[in-house]
């Protein structure tokens, strides 16, 4: 994302109308920060709190909000790309297919699409169906094209859910060379904190409805690392010592029923909005 800078997120109001249509349920109230080009950051809060719904206000998917989302730099041509918690492959499209549709035609004609999922391993399935694949390679085929546009933002919904854990931690791994060999800000949505020590910079809680932002914690385990590294579950363990309540949106509830000065000084490393 060479000449984008900061990514601004202001979302001072988000509500639904309720079933009966007789009100409204306000699901996001004042949720804000920051992040500079490159970081990596994932979102942590219970079922329900709008993780999704700030991730499809980012993307543009719902302009049924007070908010206002700025990449500095990047004007009208940023290019933002989105995989969901499903791989969301047209069916009737081969693998070939589904990663250049999403290319000008120029660009898909230069091969970049074919190059990419030679480096994902996926060079003998270029022209199958995605109904011949499996959940993992899908998958893979879901990050190949959120990459191939090179992206000023990349928003990931719990892209990993629902995989057994060696498949998911290859995929975390090809996600974090992507990452690494082509730079851009990452908004990673996911309900399992040692998924977002792994992977992250910097972790942000959100707390229950109407969301909020109730820590925000850089990441202090130098990278590369590892999915079994002890040091996940000793951050992991700390964070939930100083704080038990943190998995469940609330803040303060913990031992001593603060978040600890430790807890504090990373808050502020990691640049909470």
């Amino acid at each position: 994302m060479a000449g984008h800078g900061t990514l601004s997120v202001r979302i001072d109001r988000k509500a639904y109308r309720t079933s009966a249509g007789d009100g409204e349920r306000l699901a996001i109230a004042g949720l804000e920060f920051r992040s500079p080009p490159g970081q990596f950051m994932c979102f942590v809060g219970p079922s329900g709190c709008g993780k999704t719904t700030m991730l499809n206000i980012v993307g543009g998917l719902d302009t049924d909000a007070d908010a206002e989302i700025d990449i500095e730099g990047a004007g009208a041509e940023a290019r933002i790309s989105y995989m969901f918690q499903t791989p969301r492959l047209l069916p009737w499209a081969t693998v070939r297919d589904n990663v250049n549709l999403v290319l000008p035609p120029g660009e898909s004609r230069a091969g970049r699409g074919e190059a990419l999922l030679e480096q994902m391993e996926l060079a003998d399935s270029l022209d199958e169906f995605p109904n011949r694949l499996s959940g993992g390679m899908q998958r893979r085929v879901a990050l190949a094209r959120a990459f191939v546009t090179e992206p000023s933002l990349l928003l990931l919904d719990e892209p990993f859910v629902s995989l057994d854990g060696p498949v998911a931690n290859r995929l975390r791994g090809i996600l974090l060379d992507l990452w690494r060999a082509r730079p851009t800000t990452v908004l990673f949505v996911t309900h399992d904190l040692r998924e977002a020590i792994h992977l992250g910079d910097r972790i942000v809680f959100l707390s229950r409805g109407p969301s909020r932002i109730i820590l925000d914690t850089a990441v202090p385990i130098p990278r590369p690392r590892d999915p079994e590294d002890p040091a996940i579950d000793r951050f992991r363990s700390e964070l939930l010592t100083g704080n038990r309540s943190l998995l469940h949106g609330l803040a303060g509830e913990g031992d001593g029923g603060d978040d600890g000065a430790g807890a504090r000084e990373r808050r502020q490393a990691g640049g909470m909005g």
